[in-house]
């Protein structure tokens, strides 16, 4: 039986994504690739590795069982579990050598205790120091900072590897709050250099894909690339700095065919009244598949190489397109939701407006909904 809706998902295109971004930041400086939430949707360890194929050195991920997965796939670079984990688990990190993001003490108390249980052999085991310059969710704030990077210099069963902090909108061009965060963080880095070891080198990195794209000087020793690696630039301004190939290709196909009168009311609420003797397409998905409601009578899609528009409200299980300039189309044949076909496309960006959202989300629910099929670089050839 035939899905309703597939995702493809080109990993040719997020190789060039990486390479071309590791490219721009230069050798000096690492590239994390940002795999959390299931590689945005794009599939956690299928991202990872074209990741690494790129260019990436490290990847970044949001919870433990994240880094374990990728651990069990047989990844041996660098994880940072960079979201929040029990103190409880900690033994879990040591085992499988990830290196987690620390916002508490209790977090390095309990590295530190797991380290000791799991003798010698895995000491010292790498750790990240958080540190909040702004965005108010997570991270150290400095009374709390000084005393735990002393807590964790002096704890042989540990390196401070990195510290890092996250920008609350980078994404927006000349943000005073940007700056001001680049600026607090920067002059923090000062002050611990200061009183390091000249032998503890530091990883500093706190640019997500906005600004390791505009704000050269906030990239540091390592940057955290994330929408862009799947081919997404995080704001208009961003666009034209690097090529970036969407990654991600959603289709469907027509499922049903309705010739209508004029007059005709389409779907609930009777949201849509045709106006000409109309033909309506219906695709075999709704918002149950992550094809967002708000869509409803907003949005357009892709048949025959041309836009077509959404008609109706969209519901669970099912969605309308008005196919009256397309009198051919027939059941069976490709519709795509996100994607090109042809000359013709839709991007994440667009579908985010339509449906008052961002791109991260269209991407993750579209990628977490509907089966995906891993394109590698070799079908290509």
């Amino acid at each position: 039986m035939t899905a309703p809706a597939q995702i493809q998902i080109d990993l040719a295109a997020l190789e060039r994504n990486v390479s071309a971004l590791a490219s721009l930041i230069g050798p000096a400086c690492e590239l994390l690739a940002v795999v959390k939430s299931d590689g945005y949707g794009h599939g956690l360890v299928e991202a990872a590795r074209a990741a690494l194929a790129g260019g990436a050195r490290r990847a970044g991920v949001s919870t433990i069982d994240e880094g374990v997965a990728l651990r069990a796939a047989g990844l041996t670079c660098p994880i940072l579990v960079m979201g929040l984990f029990e103190e409880a688990d900690a033994s879990v990190i040591v085992a499988q050598r990830l290196t987690p993001v620390i916002n508490r003490s209790g977090q390095l108390t309990a590295v530190v205790s797991a380290v000791r249980s799991c003798g010698p052999a895995r000491a010292p085991h790498s750790i990240h120091l958080n540190v909040d310059t702004g965005m108010g969710r997570l991270g150290l704030l400095p009374d709390e900072f000084w005393p735990l990077l002393e807590q964790a210099w002096s704890a042989p069963e540990l390196v401070v590897e990195g510290l890092m902090t996250h920008f609350a909108e980078a994404d927006l061009a000349d943000s005073a709050a940007t700056a001001e965060q680049s600026r607090t963080f920067s002059a923090l880095l000062d002050q611990v250099k200061q009183r390091a070891r000249p032998d503890r080198s530091l990883i500093a990195h706190a640019a997500n894909s906005a600004a390791l794209l505009t704000q050269p000087a906030s990239r540091h020793q390592m940057v955290r690339a994330g929408l862009a690696i799947y081919g997404v630039a995080p704001a208009a301004h961003c666009r034209r700095i690097v090529p970036l190939a969407p990654v991600m290709r959603w289709t469907t196909r027509i499922a049903h065919l309705r010739r209508l009168p004029a007059g005709s009311s389409l779907g609930y609420g009777r949201t849509f009244t045709t106006k000409r003797p109309s033909l309506i397409g219906v695709l075999p998905l709704g918002y149950a598949a992550g094809y967002p409601r708000l869509l409803s009578n907003r949005a357009a899609c892709l048949h025959g190489g041309a836009r077509r528009p959404i008609v109706g409200r969209i519901s669970m299980d099912l969605t309308m397109i008005d196919l009256t300039d397309q009198p051919e189309a027939a059941i069976g044949e490709e519709v795509v939701l996100l994607g090109a076909q042809g000359r013709a496309s839709v991007t994440a960006d667009e579908l985010a407006a339509w449906a008052q959202t961002i791109p991260y989300e269209i991407l993750c629910a579209a990628g977490a909904r509907n089966p995906r099929r891993h394109i590698e670089p070799a079908d290509d050839r």
